[in-house]
Order: structure tokens, then sequence, then C-alpha cells
């Protein structure tokens, strides 16, 4: 599956901030590895409510970080193993499937 790297005008904003808080948390990653992750789970796995992330607590958002890292197949841009991410929007009817 080709991934879709496209976000909204209103999104960019929240998602480079994630990435700048993400790496300041986990610094041996890379700022454009963490955003590919975040935009291919927002965009194909599950809809995240970005500004949700962004404003939760440490725990909670390293818990979603880390585990789109570790479970995002990158291949079929699926989760894995059950993971769901604390922030996924209740409604999924926006996600880009294959």
């Amino acid at each position: 599956m080709q991934p879709n790297w496209e976000v909204t005008p209103e999104e960019k904003p929240i998602i480079d901030r994630i990435v700048e808080r993400a790496h300041e948390m986990f610094p041996e990653r890379e700022r454009t590895d963490i955003a590919m992750d975040v935009v291919a789970t927002h965009n194909h796995a599950c809809r995240l409510r970005l500004a949700d992330l962004l404003a939760s607590d440490n725990f909670n958002f390293a818990h979603d970080i880390t585990g789109i890292e570790y479970k995002l197949d990158r291949e079929t841009l699926e989760l894995k193993d059950c993971f769901w991410p604390r922030f996924a929007a209740p409604d999924q009817s926006g996600l880009i499937t294959k």
C-alpha cells in the first residue's frame, strides 16, 4: 500500500508540535520517523485526536507515541497486537483505507 502523507492545514502545525514533543522525550528517534508514524497512523490505521494527544500528560502521550512506534506495521499501515491509541477518534469514518 502506498501511504498517504497529506494532512490538512489545521493538522500540520499540531503534528509538528507532537513531533517536537516526542523528539524531546525520545531524542534517539528521528523527527522524520516520528512524523511518518503519526501521519501514517492518522491517515490509515486510526484517526487520532491530534490536539488532545498534544495536550495530554507525559504518561498518556508516551503511551500513544511508543505504542504507535512499536505496533504500527509499516507495510500494511495497520496497528498490530490489538494496540489502540488512547487518543483515537471515536468516529473513524474519515479513515483512508486500502
